[in-house]
């Protein structure tokens, strides 16, 4: 999963970190911020 585009309730990233069920994104903005898995989903219309 690391690398893949996702959105979260803040916006779209970049996975970075997974870690048991939490996901540590890179959102578009620069900020980094970790998200439980339930809050993320693929962004499966990304480029």
């Amino acid at each position: 999963m690391k690398g893949r585009r996702v959105i979260t309730p803040d916006g779209n990233g970049e996975v970075l970190e997974t870690t048991g069920d939490n996901i540590e994104v890179k959102l578009d903005s620069g900020e980094v911020k970790t998200f439980a898995s339930d809050d993320v989903t693929d962004d499966s219309s990304a480029g």
